[in-house]
């Protein structure tokens, strides 16, 4: 069995990420305690992003906030995230995220124009995430969701509507597969 240690370089570089970006967005990003950043994160801040104590950022994330993101505390999120958020993404506390994991509150608006496909802005709605859930390997978390209290996410899902608390869903459209 391998265990995952981070060498004490890797934690300081980490948390100096960290307060980097506490220095780079100022009151757009709150943060009680201390977290990591892994390498090579993009982290891009127009709107704000308040964070809990003990929250962890795998490598390679890519975070684009033109919204309103709050993490709560002992979040950790694995490499590859992709968090982009227009409106609102809500996620509780004690929430572990698997690699190659996205969460979208929007979705693209095309119109029709002359036999032409044309970009007219986002449709958004927002996401809440409740507390102590596990979101497995390469799920997509889809606009207008909520995830209540005690839930497991099983690999490869895309979750599209409101997943009940203590379950556990998995699929294309998730589903419920049983209860916790």
């Amino acid at each position: 069995m391998r265990t995952y240690k981070k060498s004490f370089f890797s934690r300081v570089f980490g948390v100096a990420r960290f307060v980097y970006l506490k220095m780079r967005y100022g009151k757009r990003f709150q943060f009680k305690g201390i977290g990591l950043v892994g390498r090579n994160a993009r982290i891009y801040i127009e709107g704000s992003l308040k964070v809990g104590e003990n929250v962890f950022f795998g490598e390679n994330c890519f975070i684009d906030l033109k919204g309103h993101v709050e993490i709560g505390s002992n979040c950790f999120f694995n490499d590859n995230l992709r968090l982009v958020c227009h409106d609102k993404i809500v996620i509780g506390d004690n929430v572990l995220v698997g690699p190659n994991v996205s969460f979208y509150d929007h979705d693209h608006n095309y119109i029709l124009k002359s036999d032409c496909i044309s970009y007219d802005g986002y449709v958004t709605s927002k996401i809440i995430i409740g507390s102590n859930i596990w979101i497995g390997e390469n799920v997509k978390l889809l606009k207008g969701i909520k995830i209540n209290n005690n839930v497991i996410i099983g690999a490869s899902s895309i979750v599209t509507s409101d997943i009940l608390s203590n379950s556990l869903v998995s699929g294309v459209p998730a589903s419920k597969i049983r209860n916790l």
